[in-house]
C-alpha cells in the first residue's frame, strides 16, 4: 500500500487530533473552552483594576477599606494568573504525552505491517517524514497544533469582546477595532511568512558556511588545498557564502522595519479613531471616570493582542502543514488496523453457519439421548 501526502484543512487536522486524543487523553478537548473563558475573565479583570481604583478614590474610602480593596484585587488577579498558568502547563504536558503515544502507535504500526510494506522504501521514507514533521520532537506539528489553536481562539475572543465593549463609546467603534485589527493581522502574517522563507535560505547558507569551515581545518582537506593551490577558490567560496548570509540578514531586518512601521501607523490610526471619541465623551461628562479608565485600559491591550494573534495564526498554519505530513503514516497504520478488523469480522461471519450447524447437531444429539433414556 502506497502512502501519499495530501494537504488537510486546519479543522480537518484538529478533528483528527481530537479523535486521537479521545482514546487516552480525552481531557485535552476541554482546553479550548477553559482557555477562552480564563483569558476573557483575566482580560476584563485586569482592565477593571484602574476603574475600581478610580471608583474608590471618587468615593473617598478610608485607608483600611482602600487597602483591603487593593489586597483583594491583587490576590484575585494572582489566583487567576496562577490558575491559567497551571492549566496551560498541564495542557502542554498532556499534549506532549499524546505526542509520545503517537510515536508508540508509529512503532506498533511498523511491527504489525506486512513484511512487503516494512521493506518498501517509499513507505519507510514517508514514515520517517511523518515522524519528523508530526510527532517526533518538541516543536513538531502535533506539539504546536492544538495549543496554538486554543490560544488563537482565546485571542480572537478577547478582540471580539473588546470590540463589543467599545459600543459604549460610539456605534462605529467596533467596526474600527475589527477592521484595523484585521489589517494589522494580515501584515504580520505576511511578514512572518516572508521571514520563514528567508530563515530557510539563511539556514542553508549557514550550513554551507559551517561545512566549509569544518573542512578547512581537517588534515586531509588541508593537505589537498595546499597541494592543488585551492586557497583562493576556497576563500572565494567562503566569502560568497558570508555575503549571502549578510544579504539575507539585511533583507530580514528591512522587512522587520517595514512591517513594524506599517503596524505602528495602523495602531496610531486605530487609537486615534477610538481614543478621541472616548476622551471627548469623558471631557463632556457624558461618561463616568471609572468607565473611562476601564475602556482606556482595555483598548491599550489591542496592539499586543493583534501581534499575539498574528504570531499564533502563523504558527498554526505551519503546524497544520506539519500535521498534514505527520498523519500520513498514522492514517496508513489505521487503515491496516481497519483492514485487520474487517478481516476478523468476515472470518467470524464465514464461520457462523458452521457454528450454528454444530450447535444444532449437538442439540439434536442431546434431544435424542434424552428420548432414548425415557
Amino acid at each position: 500500500m502506497a502512502t501519499t501526502y495530501k494537504r488537510q484543512t486546519t479543522f480537518n487536522n484538529i478533528g483528527w487530533y481530537l479523535k486521537k486524543a479521545s482514546k487516552k487523553f480525552p481531557r485535552l478537548k476541554y482546553g479550548l473552552p477553559i482557555n477562552v473563558l480564563s483569558s476573557l475573565v483575566l482580560l476584563v479583570a485586569t482592565s477593571g483594576v484602574p476603574a475600581l481604583i478610580v471608583w474608590a478614590l471618587q468615593r473617598a474610602l478610608n485607608v483600611s477599606l482602600f487597602t483591603m480593596l487593593i489586597l483583594t484585587i491583587c490576590i484575585g488577579l494572582g489566583c487567576l494568573m496562577w490558575g491559567q498558568a497551571t492549566y496551560k502547563t498541564w495542557l502542554t504536558w498532556e499534549n506532549a504525552n499524546l505526542r509520545m503515544q503517537l510515536t508508540v502507535d508509529d512503532g506498533m504500526g511498523f511491527l504489525s505491517s506486512p513484511f512487503e510494506d516494512a521493506i518498501n522504501t517509499s513507505i519507510q521514507k514517508q514514515r520517517v517524514a511523518s515522524a519528523r514533521h508530526g510527532y517526533e520532537d518538541d516543536g513538531s506539528g502535533v506539539d504546536v497544533l492544538w495549543p496554538n489553536f486554543v490560544n488563537l481562539c482565546a485571542t480572537l475572543s478577547s478582540v471580539c469582546v473588546i470590540a463589543g465593549l467599545t459600543l459604549m463609546i460610539t456605534w462605529w467603534s467596533p467596526i474600527v477595532v475589527l477592521l484595523f485589527t484585521g489589517l494589522s493581522g494580515v501584515v504580520l502574517v505576511r511578514f512572518n511568512e516572508r521571514q520563514e522563507k528567508l530563515k530557510a535560505s539563511l539556514d542553508e547558507s549557514n550550513f554551507v558556511q559551517k561545512y566549509l569551515y569544518q573542512e578547512a581545518f581537517k588534515l586531509g582537506a588541508g593537505k589537498d588545498i595546499r597541494l592543488y593551490h585551492l586557497q583562493d577558490q576556497y576563500r572565494k567560496k567562503i566569502d560568497e557564502t558570508y555575503n549571502c548570509v549578510i544579504e539575507t540578514q539585511k533583507k530580514m531586518n528591512w522587512q522587520k522595519v517595514k512591517s513594524i512601521s506599517i503596524i505602528c501607523l495602523l495602531d496610531c490610526f486605530q487609537l486615534l479613531l477610538v481614543y478621541l471619541p472616548l476622551v471627548s465623551r469623558a471631557s463632556a461628562n457624558d461618561m463616568s471616570l471609572p468607565t473611562f479608565a476601564f475602556l482606556f485600559t482595555l483598548l491599550g491591550t489591542l496592539s499586543a493582542l493583534t501581534r499575539k494573534g498574528a504570531t499564533e495564526f502563523s504558527q498554526l498554519m505551519l503546524a497544520n502543514e506539519d500535521v498534514s505530513v505527520g498523519r500520513v503514516y498514522l492514517d496508513y497504520v489505521d487503515g491496516l488496523e481497519l483492514q485487520a478488523a474487517e478481516g476478523r469480522k468476515k472470518l467470524a461471519l464465514a464461520r457462523l453457519p458452521k457454528l450454528l450447524l454444530g450447535m444444532l447437531a449437538i442439540t439434536i444429539q442431546i434431544v435424542k439421548s434424552r428420548s432414548f433414556v425415557m
